[in-house]
């Protein structure tokens, strides 16, 4: 069987800066902001941005790990969304559990938005 990050199709900079115009801010922290699209695509998927003041390559590195494992290990793929997680500066900081509940908190918000707006 193939991973599902395997068969996701890959985003191109115009599809990225399209999602950016479509996206809305759904979460804002101190050490990150968590917007929000419908997905085109059969597949949502995520765009992590971490800017160079954030730390060096080894903890950007990091952050951007843990973060596309808790959208493929909670299966938030299948969701209907696309996600774009912006790193600032204390979000190198951020230990495994608080992004779960940042990312999750996130997509609650999406589906009460959702839920209200019809």
């Amino acid at each position: 069987m193939i991973s599902p990050a395997r068969s996701t199709v890959t985003l191109t900079k115009k599809d990225i800066r399209a999602l950016f115009s479509r996206a809305k801010r759904i979460l804002r922290t101190p050490g990150l902001d968590i917007l929000l699209a419908k997905t085109l695509h059969p597949q949502g998927h995520i765009v992590v941005v971490t800017p160079r003041h954030i730390g060096n390559a080894p903890k950007r590195n990091k952050v951007r790990r843990r973060l596309k494992a808790i959208f493929y290990e909670r299966r938030l793929f299948e969701q209907p969304y696309d996600v774009i997680v912006i790193i600032k500066k204390g979000g190198a900081q951020l230990n495994y559990n608080s992004l779960v509940e940042f990312v999750l908190q996130a997509y609650a918000r999406a589906y009460k938005e959702k839920t209200d707006g019809n």
